[in-house]
């Protein structure tokens, strides 16, 4: 496994430089692919392998809709992670009812299994690559970010996807993604997003969507 060594942004104004590391994915392989692969290292045929897959997830699936936290031994401890819409709010005096309207399911908690971290450990050769990537000058305001991009949506088919607002304003994919969620989350920035995952996109806001 390869990974590269990366400058980390000075939050705290210290004035020191500090790198951190950080894994080169290569690429997302799909549920098919792995399918495909396991399929033929194994002897089970893929259609089983598939429903057993699904059998799995539906029954994890249930089991913590009760409440439950699931541990699978020598892969993860699996469990429920809620938030609130409106953020942590005030306690106020006793007796007083919160409206829970606004709670809902943030996203699922995988606690690693040591001993299968321990093993990936043990079978993972580490190799580094490439020089260290500093950071970037950016020199241009949030606002001219903006514009940039919807100037580059109104000539190119009126959308624009992360990585073409990385090359347009060299801002790193982690502030790219905060920024253009951001936008769309503001009506008067004129743009919205379509899609989730490797489909989304970011697209010119109509005016019915204003």
């Amino acid at each position: 496994m390869q990974y590269e060594i990366k400058e980390m942004p000075d939050l705290q104004k210290t004035g020191k430089r500090k790198v951190i590391a950080k894994a080169v994915n290569h690429r997302q392989i799909d549920f098919e692919t792995f399918l495909n692969m396991w399929a033929k290292d194994s002897s089970f045929d893929k259609g089983l392998l598939r429903s057993v897959l699904d059998e799995f997830r539906q029954q994890l699936q249930f089991y913590m809709a009760l409440g439950h936290s699931v541990k699978v031994d020598g892969l993860f401890v699996s469990s429920i992670a809620l938030s609130n819409k409106n953020g942590a709010e005030e306690l106020k005096e006793e007796g007083v009812r919160y409206d829970t309207n606004g709670v809902y399911i943030k996203g699922v908690n995988f606690l690693t299994d040591a001993k299968w971290l321990n093993s990936m450990r043990r079978e993972v050769h580490l190799e580094k690559v490439g020089k260290v990537r500093k950071l970037r000058n950016v020199t241009t305001t949030e606002e001219e970010r903006l514009q940039m991009a919807l100037e580059y949506m109104r000539e190119h088919h009126g959308m624009i996807r992360i990585p073409r607002y990385v090359a347009l304003t060299g801002i790193s994919h982690t502030n790219a993604c905060k920024e253009l969620r951001k936008f769309s989350r503001m009506p008067e920035s004129g743009m919205m997003s379509m899609g989730r995952g490797s489909s989304l996109v970011y697209v010119l806001r109509d005016e019915e969507n204003k």
